[in-house]
Order: structure tokens, then C-alpha cells, then sequence
């Protein structure tokens, strides 16, 4: 057997410490000039928001800040409006998301688990809508919601967006739903994911049964987090190294 003898480290290789890739090196000299082109706008921006307008009619707007307000801030949101255009775009966005979700998940589930006919080409004439330019369906659009009433209403942005995105939603949907599998009609063959679901159906009004139940489904969990916790900590960290 042949014995293979490794040399000491030098001074110098101790002193110098782990060698990094030359492509490390490389990634951060390319990126640090790209990373400094995407915040410089942002900084720019805050720079100006940030200046009175006599100092910035007086210096103009590439000249370093010489005086600091945050009045521009309450102009845009009180005179300019921008809190209640804010708060309407919270509730159609979240009107929508909770809509479109349920619908969508709701076509999906029929389309992969039923046999409907022609439920391919449903599916597909649903997802070809989103194809169509949104240019050539403002106006067709338009009288449909002047015909409905809701015209000139968050009602109808809500209306539109979900028609706009139930196509996409139905399809992204569809593939998730047919990788799941048969739900289980058994009680006694419940997970308990399922049987708390089951739980908090039929004890509604019973918060604390549905707080104990809760609580007997987070242990086993929390007591396998902590137990492995150490494991879990170096895994990531491994793979944050990689």
C-alpha cells in the first residue's frame, strides 16, 4: 500500500486564508455596476421628493438637495387624492384575488376530476382569452358595463379583472388540482389536516373545541421542529454556502 504524505500548509497559504473562486470575484465586479444602475433611479427619485420646489426651481433637479420637507408627501396624498386612490385599489385587488381564486379553483376542480365533455377545449378556449389584445375589448367592455349599471364603479373592476383572470388562474389551477390526490370520504381514515377542517365544521360556534384542536395538531409538529431543530438550521445554511 502506498502511503501519500500531504505537505503543511506555508505561512503565506495561512496567512492568505481560504481561497475564494475566481468566479466569485468575477460575479461581484459585474453585478456591483448593474446593482448600482437599478438603485440610483430610486435614490434620485427619494432626492427629489425630498426637496422644496423653490429649491428645486431655484438649483434644479441635479443639483445636490439644500433643504429637506416632507410637505410634497402630504400634497400627493391629501390634495393629489392618493390615500383614497390607495384604498381603493386595496379593495379591488383584494375583492378580486378573493373572487377569481374561487371561481377558478372551482372550474378547475370540475374540469380535472369530472368527466365533462369537451372539458379540454373549455379549458383551452378559456385560456385563449388571455391572448386576445386588451386594446380590442375596451370598448366592447365599456357598453357591457354601461349596460349592467355598474359603469364608472369599483363593482365593475372587479368584474373585469376577474374575467380577465380566470382563464389564466383556471389553467395554473387545473395542473395543481390533478396532481392531488382522491380525497378520502372515510372520518376514521382522516389526516389530521382533514379531520380539523371536518373539526371546525361541525363546531362552529365552539371556539374553544377549535382552539384545543388546533393546538393538538401543532404539537407534533413544534415538538419535531424542535427536536431537529440544529439539523434543520445546518441544512439551510449548507445550502446557503452552495
Amino acid at each position: 500500500m502506498t502511503t501519500v504524505t500531504l505537505a503543511p500548509p506555508t505561512p503565506a497559504d495561512v496567512a492568505a486564508g481560504p481561497r475564494r473562486p475566481k468566479r466569485l470575484w468575477v460575479f461581484h465586479a459585474v453585478m456591483a455596476p448593474v446593482t448600482l444602475l437599478w438603485v440610483l433611479p430610486l435614490a434620485f427619485v427619494i432626492m427629489v421628493a425630498v426637496r422644496s420646489f423653490d429649491d428645486i426651481a431655484s438649483n434644479g433637479l441635479g443639483t445636490w438637495p439644500a433643504s429637506f420637507t416632507l410637505d410634497a408627501f402630504r400634497t400627493a396624498w391629501v390634495d393629489g387624492q392618493l390615500g383614497g386612490a390607495l384604498r381603493n385599489s386595496v379593495i379591488v385587488t383584494v375583492c378580486t384575488v378573493i373572487a377569481v381564486l374561487f371561481l377558478a379553483s372551482l372550474a378547475a376542480f370540475a374540469l380535472s376530476r369530472y368527466h365533462i365533455p369537451a372539458g379540454r377545449a373549455v379549458l383551452l378556449l378559456m385560456l385563449a382569452g388571455n391572448l386576445l389584445p386588451p386594446q380590442i375589448l375596451l370598448i366592447p367592455v365599456a357598453k357591457i358595463c354601461e349596460l349592467l349599471g355598474i359603469y364608472d364603479t369599483l363593482l365593475a373592476l372587479v368584474v373585469v379583472q376577474v374575467g380577465f383572470g380566470m382563464g389564466f388562474f383556471t389553467f395554473v389551477l387545473y395542473g395543481f388540482m390533478r396532481s392531488l390526490p382522491h380525497v378520502l370520504r372515510t372520518d376514521a381514515k382522516f389526516p389530521i389536516t382533514a379531520a380539523l377542517l371536518n373539526l371546525q365544521g361541525g363546531y362552529t360556534t365552539s371556539w374553544n373545541v377549535v382552539a384545543a384542536g388546533a393546538l393538538i395538531a401543532a404539537v407534533p409538529t413544534t415538538i419535531v421542529f424542535f427536536a431537529f431543530q440544529r439539523h434543520f438550521v445546518s441544512g439551510l445554511l449548507v445550502g446557503a454556502n452552495k
